[in-house]
């Protein structure tokens, strides 16, 4: 099977040898090419490519934002129903919700042996994903609080700090204390949203499944991020279900 690799370099839980360990796991089964991307935007021209180019299986090593990229580079190419590349995510970020979503073992060399497992047995599923405007995204996107944390972590990153899970919790309690008042209520939805027993509730919360669509308007600019990346500020926002969109490895 013809088959591109696109790697983020600067992904934060990969070193060059565990990339050089599942390049070459991937190579003894597949007509393997690998690209480095170089620049933010990158590995969505390289994706584009690859579905002009017909290649069968893409594989995209990184973030949740790598994903994003790569995704919706073949899908600019070859909207849902015009025959995309086949697609695999392999963990390399900080979060990797896109990966740990489909079952996907966190570690990147129990993952990569996953997926050859599947690519052996032909284990495809059929996903589908949302639509932001012209961007489709993977796992979630977000109007508000979420998307305020992204947009100061991202702010520390430039500045050169390393993503963690713990820098993620600091943000969305700063930014949460700096958008409520300390009424009791505000403090209950605060440790729900913290807890790991799933999202807040109670009757100012509003949650709602397999909606084929959802708008959002709000007062005032606010920020957004899509899968995990600020994509700046909006006052109104649609987002779209798009059923059956990509084809993954899984």
């Amino acid at each position: 099977m013809r088959a591109l690799l696109i790697v983020n370099p600067y992904a934060t839980s990969t070193t060059a040898v565990r990339r050089e360990v599942i390049t070459r796991a991937l190579a003894s089964e597949l007509d393997l090419n690998v690209v480095q991307t170089r620049y933010r935007g990158h590995a969505g021209h390289v994706a584009e490519g690859a579905a002009r180019d017909q290649y069968e299986l893409v594989l995209a090593l990184g973030g949740d934002g790598t994903v994003n990229e790569v995704v919706n580079g073949m899908l600019r190419v070859r909207p849902p129903g015009a025959g995309a590349p086949l697609f695999a995510p392999l963990p390399g970020g900080s979060a990797n919700v896109f990966t740990r979503s489909l079952g996907l073992p966190a570690d990147l060399v129990d993952a990569t042996g996953h997926l050859l497992g599947a690519l052996r047995e032909r284990r495809t599923r059929s996903i589908g994903l949302g639509l932001a405007g012209q961007r489709y995204f993977c796992a979630n996107a977000g109007l508000g609080l979420d998307a305020e944390v992204v947009r100061v972590v991202e702010g520390l990153r430039a500045r050169g700090r390393g993503a963690s899970a713990a820098m993620y919790v600091w943000a969305a309690v700063r930014q949460f204390c700096a958008v409520t008042n300390r009424r009791v209520p505000a403090l209950s939805l605060e440790r729900q949203m913290l807890s790991p027993g799933g999202g807040p509730s109670g009757r100012h919360v509003v949650s709602l499944h397999d909606q084929p669509a959802l708008t959002f308007r709000a007062a005032r600019p606010m920020a957004f991020q899509v899968d995990g990346e600020y994509v700046g500020e909006h006052e109104h926002v649609m987002l779209r279900s798009i059923p059956n969109a990509l084809r993954v490895l899984v």
